[in-house]
């Protein structure tokens, strides 16, 4: 026999269309995948951001003027917009643990968002350079 029956043309359709489908669902949800690195990263340098601004004190007034924001700011992203806070607390070392939170809303319209903490504490720029020009034996 010579030819294509039918049923092996539409097998072979059938084939190349599940192929194609296949690879549009991968391309969707690699751009999906790439969308929400994006977002994840604009969120972090943000987080990165306004920890690098409180930590911006020169002063044992600045130091002790940190506090929490629990209304925080609005930023617009290349992929979303950001709502940052953060909340500032003493602990009894005299130390203060600062969290720094970017929350957004994602693709599929879930909340996202991620945290930074970090520990401060108050060096007295002339205490330190004192303590370089006297160094122990």
């Amino acid at each position: 026999m010579k030819g294509y029956t039918l049923i092996e043309t539409m097998i072979a359709f059938i084939l190349i269309a599940l192929g194609t489908v296949g690879a549009v669902k991968l391309q969707d949800a690699m751009v999906r995948k790439s969308v929400y690195a994006w977002q994840l990263s604009e969120a972090v340098l943000l987080c990165q951001q306004q920890m690098e601004t409180l930590r911006n004190y020169s002063t044992k007034s600045g130091f002790d003027a940190l506090a929490t924001d629990t209304v925080g700011n609005s930023v617009n992203g290349v992929n979303a917009v950001y709502a940052r806070t953060w909340s500032v607390s003493t602990n009894p070392y005299g130390t203060k643990v600062i969290s720094v939170k970017t929350a957004w809303t994602g693709l599929d319209n879930q909340p996202e968002s991620v945290t930074i903490s970090s520990e401060m504490s108050y060096n007295d720029p002339v205490q330190s350079a004192l303590l370089d020009l006297n160094p122990s034996p």
